[in-house]
């Protein structure tokens, strides 16, 4: 089977109903897409926020584990779990920080390192304070974390969706008002459903070829203009 303009199928005839069925669908899947990924995108950041998950989110802000973990990154911190040699998120004199687990010492102090820096870091801590290692730490998604903190960038983010959703539905709107399956066919039109049909086209007419041609509507040279 061959689809044709104005939902027509070769050979038969689809109903116009369906036609109408498939684009309501199509406008629902969007709607329901475009509203879900920014929910769950708010849900996870609230779920890792709140600490529910054995997971936390850090954003680096300086190079000195370049060029691996670069600034801007974000880092995903399993809590509790490391090992030498692996990156880890730790507190030490008030600042939270993000450098590599070179050596437990006997007594439990810890030492690290930055992967830019040429020598250890100067500070020996207590196992108690780490937080726990880096599982992942994508580049660039530390950016959107801080824009995303701050309530005048997530009202942006809500507003261009509403804006896109905006957008769409006008979209949708149109093509189905232009599209030739949401006019009524001819064939089950009564004569007088056709007069006013062919009264509004004639008007309609008209009212093209005065703008073209920048005359009133109602004149006689548009009314010949329209006859040709």
């Amino acid at each position: 089977m061959t689809l044709l303009p104005g939902g027509r199928i070769h050979g038969l005839v689809a109903a116009p109903w369906a036609v109408g069925e498939k684009k309501r669908y199509v406008k629902f899947l969007k709607t329901f897409l475009m509203l879900l990924v920014p929910l769950l995108l708010l849900a996870s950041f609230a779920v890792l926020a709140t600490g529910v998950a054995p997971y936390k989110v850090y954003v680096i802000h300086t190079g000195s584990m370049s060029p691996n973990i670069p600034s801007g990154s974000a880092v995903l911190v399993h809590e509790g779990h490391y090992r030498v040699g692996q990156v880890i998120t730790f507190t030490e004199g008030g600042l939270t920080v993000t450098h590599r687990l070179v050596a437990i010492n006997k007594e439990g102090l810890v030492t690290t390192k930055g992967d830019a820096n040429p020598t250890n870091d100067p500070w020996h801590f207590p196992k108690s304070q780490i937080i726990g290692g880096v599982v992942v730490a994508p580049r660039y998604v530390g950016y959107w974390i801080t824009y995303f903190r701050n309530p005048l960038g997530l009202v942006s983010v809500l507003l261009a969706a509403v804006a896109l959703w905006q957008i769409w539905t006008l979209g949708d709107a149109s093509e189905a008002e232009s599209s030739p399956a949401s006019r009524p066919s001819r064939r089950w039109m009564t004569p007088a459903r056709r007069s006013r049909a062919a009264a509004q086209l004639a008007e309609q007419r008209r009212a093209h070829f005065a703008e073209l041609f920048g005359v009133p509507a109602n004149s006689n040279w548009d009314k010949r203009a329209g006859a040709k």
